[in-house]
Formats: C-alpha cells, sequence, structure tokens
C-alpha cells in the first residue's frame, strides 16, 4: 500500500502543479489522471527474460554470449534486436540471422536500451479501439528520433556509446500513454502534430492539465529507467542546459518532427534547429558546417533505417 501511495501521490502532483482553471478543461484533467492511474495499474509486468536480461547488464562484465542465449529464448526480443541490427543504420553490408551476432554488432548499451524499449512497447501494446494508427505515428516518430540520435552522434564524433538510441525511442513515451489512457487528448493537446514548436508543454497543460514530458518522466520511474533516460523524457522540449544526452534528442527530435510532416529531408535548413546549434557549440565552425551538410543524407538514412524496424 505504501508503495502504489507514492505512485499516486507522484502522478497527482504532476496533474496538481498545473491544473486547468477552466470547469471544462479541469473536468477533462480530473478524468485523464483517472485514466492514466487506472492504466498503469492494469498494465502487465515487464517480461521475466526482459527484467533478468536487463539485471544482466548492470555488470559491465557481462558474457556477450550468455546475454545473447537469455534474449533468443523471448521471440519478440530477440526479433527486435535482429531487425535493428540488418536495419540501413547498423548493417554492416551483411545481415546478421543470430542474436549473439546481432548483439556484438549493436553492443552493451545499446542493447540494454532496446530491451527496455521493445519491453515497455509490448507493456504499452494498443487495444482495439482506435488508438492503433495514433501509437504507429508515435512508435515510427521514436525510432526515427532514435536513428538520427545514432546517425548525429556518429557523424559529429560526439562519444556517446549506443545510450542515445533508446533515449530517442522513448523520449515521447508520455505521448504513448495519453493516447491508450484518453484517446480524445490527441486531437485535443494536437499531439500528432509534430510541429517545430520546441516546447509544446504549455499547450498541452492548457488542454489537458499535465504535459508528455513530466508524464513520461512518471511513467519512466515507475518502470526503473535509468536516470539519464529519464532526464532526457522529462527534459527534451528545454534542452538549455540539460545534459548533452537531452540535448542531442532534443536536435534530433526536430528533425524528426520535419520528416514526419514532409516525409523527405527537403527543405530542412538545420540552422534553424536550436538544440543542434547547442550539441555543436564547443566545435568548430568547419567540424559543424561539415555536419550541416551531411544533415539530409542523415535524415534519409533514419527514414529508412525506421521503416526497416
Amino acid at each position: 500500500m505504501p508503495v502504489l501511495n507514492r505512485i499516486s501521490d507522484a502522478l497527482r502532483a504532476v496533474f496538481g502543479a498545473t491544473r486547468a482553471a477552466a470547469p471544462t478543461a479541469a473536468e477533462r484533467s480530473a478524468r485523464l489522471e483517472r485514466h492514466i492511474r487506472a492504466l498503469v495499474d492494469t498494465l502487465p509486468a515487464l517480461p521475466a527474460t526482459a527484467v533478468r536480461a536487463l539485471e544482466l547488464m548492470e555488470d559491465p562484465e557481462v558474457s556477450l554470449g550468455a546475454l545473447a542465449e537469455l534474449i533468443q529464448n523471448d521471440a519478440a526480443l530477440a526479433a527486435g534486436l535482429l531487425r535493428v541490427a540488418n536495419s540501413a543504420l547498423f548493417a554492416g553490408g551483411s545481415a546478421v540471422l543470430r542474436v549473439d551476432q546481432a548483439v556484438v554488432r549493436l553492443g552493451l548499451w545499446r542493447c540494454k536500451g532496446l530491451v527496455a524499449a521493445i519491453s515497455i512497447r509490448r507493456v504499452l501494446s494498443g487495444k482495439p479501439d482506435g488508438t492503433a494508427d495514433a501509437l504507429r505515428a508515435l512508435w515510427h516518430h521514436g525510432y526515427v528520433t532514435a536513428s538520427l540520435c545514432s546517425g548525429l552522434s556518429r557523424a559529429g564524433r560526439l562519444g556517446f556509446g549506443g545510450e542515445e538510441y533508446a533515449a530517442g525511442l522513448l523520449h515521447d513515451i508520455g505521448r504513448v500513454l495519453i493516447v491508450l489512457a484518453d484517446p480524445e487528448c490527441v486531437a485535443l493537446a494536437r499531439l500528432l502534430d509534430f510541429t517545430d514548436d520546441l516546447d509544446p508543454r504549455s499547450r498541452e497543460r492548457e488542454a489537458l492539465g499535465a504535459d508528455h514530458c513530466a508524464l513520461g518522466a512518471w511513467f519512466a520511474q515507475l518502470s526503473n529507467l535509468p536516470g539519464a533516460l529519464i532526464d532526457t523524457i522529462r527534459h527534451h522540449h528545454a534542452p538549455a542546459g540539460a545534459a548533452r544526452l537531452t540535448v542531442l534528442v532534443a536536435a534530433a527530435d526536430h528533425m524528426a518532427n520535419h520528416l514526419e510532416r514532409d516525409a523527405t529531408a527537403a527543405g530542412y535548413d538545420p540552422t534553424t534547429n536550436p538544440a543542434l546549434t547547442l550539441l555543436l557549440a564547443d566545435r568548430s565552425a568547419g567540424h559543424r558546417d561539415a555536419l550541416f551538410a551531411n544533415v539530409p543524407a542523415l535524415m534519409t538514412d533514419a527514414l529508412t533505417a525506421a521503416a526497416q524496424t
């Protein structure tokens, strides 16, 4: 009971701090809060294989062979890792057919994030209630953002070690929660607009009484995700002064929003991306210009990779 009380209090804090004043909006906010609590109360636990795999990966000395042997016992996890390992983003010229090959290709950090993300996606699967299209759009956006995070890190020599893929994939988990809890909120808060507005949180707070960043961070804490992922989920629309991982996700999110609207990199101007400018603030003008020139190719590759996962 104390644990349930803490969960309820934390969710109440997310809504209570921004409860809309208008009666109809306040009623909508209270309804969404109830629906989210009911949704979380009925969610199945993470699959046992995923829980064990995440525990194994807490040990930096873990045997990749032992990890692969465990993961291959879960068909969904194994298939998910193989799809990503064989996507355009990571394929090294030859297909990997075994889980152990996929684990080696992706690396420990990226596998850890993918195991968490794939498992959470299974737990937050849609129901036959008209949410399928919205969920498909949000997960597509997550995979595009994740692919851009990895592409930017590699092309810009930013030094991330794989954690950036999971951060991009899960950054909008709060929107997924809202869609599942109350599909009517999708249009009310324009959750699928994918606009260039760097901070849609005030719009969501006005319409719903809470924003997807705060809700996503609450759910990430409830799911025992790493602190760096929680911070990125919470702050990716406020990258100024945030950790570099959060700034990277914000930069990738800006690019992914353009792709969701236009389905092509044509017309995208990287100089309009505030988070990308922040991310490269300590780099030379030549380094920045070279990365900017590579942005259209990175965006096209991200679309291709997302389509394959």
